[in-house]
């Protein structure tokens, strides 16, 4: 049969039938039970993808992103150079992007994507998500002293975290994580990479990392500020390690930070959590968050003015078309919250530990 067809059609024939088989694939799995599902593929597929990627194209010297990027980039070039001297028509200058769309599609849900089903960790911890205003205030208070102390502490060590190199960096994130995913019974996918890129390339789009599943690599901006690395870098490792929800990562990448001996790491993660904590008390009591900014230690006031400093030299571009399509995207993927995930580290955290950290042992 493919002999029959043109080459422009046979490419689309092809695309189409990945993409179909992809398609049913994700019946399948959508009706399997999650705990099949997680040893199905999680644990085996995308566990083993990860094996033979990471051991291959992902030990180029370079991020993968980029030969991606450029790829495309080529490859659309050529497509409209190739229509404009007439050598191929519009229709299968169409036909082209239509398969590659495809391709990228069954691409994404095979070797990622699948991960959206799996169950997700609310329903293996046993937490209540329901917070009242006055956990809020007082979990306010308690991080907001915890910064301090972890600032002074930094500040008379003279410690920063442009000595801990990226190699180290991502080491010792790795073994932290792993070391929780077994505290959670969680299977870990080891040594996963997190490439920086270039300043700005991120940040424009109203992000500082990104797991991209077309590279098969977690990317943080290589413009953010040091401060905001570890926490940074921790979340998108948890995409790469394989889950999809963003309040998940965000809650995952906190405690790793937080169970770290490293100084810089811990007050990375807590510092992050803090910002979160401190936008949602700014929508629940303004005038009392307000008078609280205005006690924070002027070394962590200046931190978070030259984190606000660094991120706005990289103006977003497109800023609600980006969050509308990513808000809808997460929503599509079975993120019911959407873009709002995010800010659900405050839920999990305060929740976390008061369910279970500091939930009191039955007597015998």
């Amino acid at each position: 049969m493919l002999k029959i067809l043109t080459k422009s059609n046979r490419v689309l024939f092809i695309s189409l039938v990945v993409c179909l088989l992809t398609f049913s694939l994700g019946i399948l799995l959508k009706r399997l039970p999650t705990a099949q599902l997680d040893d199905f593929y999680t644990n085996t597929l995308y566990r083993g993808f990860r094996f033979v990627w990471d051991y291959s194209v992902g030990l180029l010297p370079i991020p993968i992103i980029y030969l991606w990027f450029l790829f495309i980039v080529v490859g659309i070039i050529r497509l409209i150079y190739l229509t404009v001297k007439r050598r191929i028509s519009a229709i299968r200058l169409l036909v082209n992007l239509i398969s590659g769309l495809m391709i990228h599609l069954s691409w994404f849900y095979l070797t990622w994507g699948f991960n959206y089903f799996r169950s997700p960790l609310i329903e293996r911890l046993p937490l209540n998500l329901n917070i009242n205003k006055y956990e809020l205030r007082d979990a306010y208070c308690e991080i907001t002293e915890k910064i301090t102390v972890l600032k002074s502490n930094l500040v008379n060590s003279n410690s920063n975290l442009e000595g801990l190199s990226d190699p180290d960096l991502k080491r010792i994130l790795n073994d932290q994580l792993g070391l929780l995913f077994n505290q959670f019974k969680l299977v870990d996918i080891p040594n996963v990479n997190c490439r920086i890129i270039w300043p700005g390339s991120l940040l424009i789009w109203a992000s500082a990392g990104v797991y991209w599943p077309f590279s098969g690599e977690a990317n943080i901006d290589g413009g953010i500020h040091r401060i905001q690395v570890p926490f940074t870098m921790a979340h998108e490792m948890c995409h790469a390690k394989g889950w999809t929800d963003e309040g998940e990562c965000n809650f995952l990448a906190y405690l790793a930070c937080e169970q770290s001996k490293d100084i810089e790491i811990k007050y990375s993660g807590n510092l992050a959590y803090w910002r979160y904590l401190n936008s949602s008390m700014w929508l629940l009591d303004p005038e009392w968050t307000s008078f609280e900014l205005d006690q924070l230690a002027e070394t962590i006031q200046s931190d978070l003015k030259e984190i606000r400093k660094k991120m706005d030299r990289y103006p977003e571009v497109f800023e609600s078309l980006r969050l509308l399509f990513y808000d809808q995207y997460l929503k599509v993927n079975g993120i019911r919250s959407g873009i709002e995930s995010y800010s659900d580290l405050v839920k999990w955290i305060i929740s976390f530990e008061r369910d279970i950290v500091q939930k009191p042992k039955p007597t015998k």
